[in-house]
């Protein structure tokens, strides 16, 4: 006899359950589509902004071969730029593939589906990566970084896929702790969004692009931060591209069953999730602002709310921190001889406890809204402080402003 598992966020059956690997990665997949959707959604969507505005910018006169509208790239750095389109394109297309893919809902249940979304999901990703490494950077030493990076993320998974199918034969790998299942939702969100930002923002690095070449300085198409801020410039370019490779490793190992188990277990799920955080904060600080002493003003904000975090885990999980705090509170009620208001409104808390499990239900359904609004309004700020209201100025100053 058949069974069918009912999907409950949308009424429709998904994949029969089986017991080969192929139909359990195939059933993980299915119950992980909406977030599969979402990330080839977002892929599709950045991948077709940058293709219509590719970095470098587009010349706005017509000299000598140059005609206006043409991508600067093309002549300035012609193997970039094509491996740039390339790529961009493939992205653009497996990420079409992708949604095609999951909107038809009967051919999960045939095996060449899974191996068709793996491999779409795989040639999106490097797709992704290529595009990133030839259009972020002009130089061969930063684009060495990118393809380190990925090389290391391919040793790593490859080296989990191995270890996890010579361990299996001997003993069963634990599933992943059901803490980790609850939150796979969540970080595959944050990865998701992380990943497309740092995306943009290293096509589009702040501060613009030089429209003209000027001999032995810069190419028409470099980043004028890297001539004017070369510091600031290579900080957000280290950081944005660890921050994006860490988004792509942190989805890579939540959309595998097979690489998750060890991933999990080694820890590495935890600490990509904190390169991609650490990256973003240090890509903003560095090109959000040009003086010091902003950048000291976001480095500090980011270092007071870490420490909040802080405070709040040992009052909430050491017990000496907590019996210190209460007795500091029973001091001060006593000195301010507070002990008959506390009486009073004895009673307004006693009743007020009685809706604390409702409120706790509340908090606990609304807490995938709340993190979804956070991580919104971190990329929609991320790409804001990036790209500010009124642009950059094209050229320096000669009336005496400094800019």
């Amino acid at each position: 006899m058949r069974v069918l598992m009912v999907d409950g966020d949308a009424g429709r059956r998904a994949p029969a359950p089986a017991t080969s690997p192929a139909a359990e990665e195939a059933e993980f997949l299915w119950e992980l589509r909406k977030y599969v959707l979402l990330l080839a959604t977002l892929a599709a969507t950045v991948t077709y902004t940058a293709g219509l505005d590719p970095p470098g910018g587009f010349w706005t006169d017509n000299v000598g071969e140059l005609l206006a509208g043409d991508p600067v790239l093309q002549k300035t750095y012609p193997r970039r730029y094509k491996a740039f389109f390339y790529c961009n394109a493939t992205a653009f297309v497996a990420s079409l593939v992708i949604v095609n893919l999951l909107l038809v809902r009967f051919l999960c249940r045939r095996r060449w589906w899974l191996r068709a979304l793996q491999a779409a999901m795989i040639l999106d990703m490097f797709g992704l990566m290529g595009a990133y490494a030839a259009g972020s950077s002009r130089e061969a030493a930063m684009s060495a970084y990118i393809l380190v990076l990925v090389i290391l993320v391919c040793s790593y998974v490859s080296a989990h896929v191995l270890l996890y199918g010579l361990t299996t034969a001997q003993v069963s790998a634990p599933d992943a702790p059901e803490r980790v299942e609850r939150a796979r939702k969540y970080l595959l969100i944050f990865a998701t969004l992380a990943a497309t930002v740092a995306y943009q923002a290293g096509l589009s690095t702040p501060g613009g692009f030089w429209l003209g070449s000027l001999e032995n300085q810069h190419l028409a198409g470099d980043p004028m931060l890297r001539g004017n801020h070369p510091y600031r410039f290579m900080v957000f370019f280290y950081f944005n591209t660890t921050a994006f490779v860490a988004s792509l490793v942190t989805i890579m190992l939540l959309m595998s069953r097979t690489v998750s188990r060890h991933g999990f277990r080694s820890s590495a799920l935890w600490v990509c999730v904190g390169a991609a955080m650490v990256g973003l904060m240090g890509a903003f600080a560095a090109g959000s602002c040009r003086s010091f002493k902003t950048s000291i003003y976001v480095i500090a904000l980011v270092g007071a709310v870490l420490l909040y975090i802080a405070i709040q885990f040992m009052v909430f999980i050491s017990e000496p921190v907590k019996d210190w705090l209460h007795r500091a509170g029973e001091t001060l009620q006593k000195c301010l001889k507070l002990d008959e208001l506390e009486q009073r409104n004895q009673q307004q808390i006693t009743l007020s406890n009685q809706g604390n499990g409702d409120a706790y239900l509340l908090l606990k359904k609304s807490r995938m809204y709340l993190l979804l609004l956070g991580i919104l309004a971190a990329s929609v700020t991320y790409q804001a402080g990036l790209n500010p209201p009124g642009g950059f100025w094209q050229s320096d100053g000669t009336d005496g402003y400094r800019h």
